[in-house]
């Protein structure tokens, strides 16, 4: 799918799930997204590795310690990094992160994405914690201007029928809008 893109100025998104949207930054301004008004619990700061800081990152829940720490909380983080971009491509970023969900998740398989402005790859994992559990994406793009500009990593869990919207939104609104960390 190629999905339509609203720049920070847009008008917030109203759909079925979730009344209305927010726009969130990282602690640098340099990535940025929808979310749900709901989902109030967020944190701009950098995305680490090993100590060492590569680049930005928002992550954004109703609970971020129940979304990072169990199945039951839906959720997303988006980062991009310049420093990975020159380092590894968005494939071999999957392929590193797969492994971490293969114990805990059926893998529905990989997908093709792009957009007006990225290109990229995303897993669909299913029943992550068992049976009815949660879906998890775990989406890796570059810039169709410049794919080594930076990497961009997003991961969503998603709970519920109206969380596939929130997906959605993210999709139609992430964007790497300044200078990253």
């Amino acid at each position: 799918d190629v999905y339509k893109r609203q720049g920070p100025g847009g008008v917030a998104y109203e759909g079925d799930g979730y009344d209305s949207y927010m726009w969130i930054s990282d602690d640098y301004n340099s990535v940025t997204m929808q979310v749900p008004m709901a989902w109030k619990d967020n944190d701009g700061a950098p995305w680490n590795y090993e100590g060492d800081v590569i680049g930005g990152m928002i992550s954004a829940s109703p609970d971020l310690d129940g979304f990072f720490t169990t199945w039951d909380v839906p959720g997303v983080t988006f980062a991009a990094s310049d420093d990975l971009a020159n380092q590894i491509g968005y494939l071999e970023l999957l392929d590193g992160r797969r492994s971490s969900f293969m114990d805990a998740c059926e893998l529905d398989g990989r997908y093709d994405y792009e957009d007006n402005l990225y290109r990229g790859k995303y897993d669909l994992f299913t029943k992550c914690g068992g049976p009815g559990g949660a879906n998890m994406i775990q989406l890796a793009a570059v810039s169709k201007d410049d794919q080594f500009a930076f990497l961009i990593f997003i991961q969503a869990q998603l709970m519920e029928d109206r969380d596939w919207d929130v997906l959605d939104q993210v999709f139609n609104t992430f964007e790497v809008v300044g200078q990253l960390p």
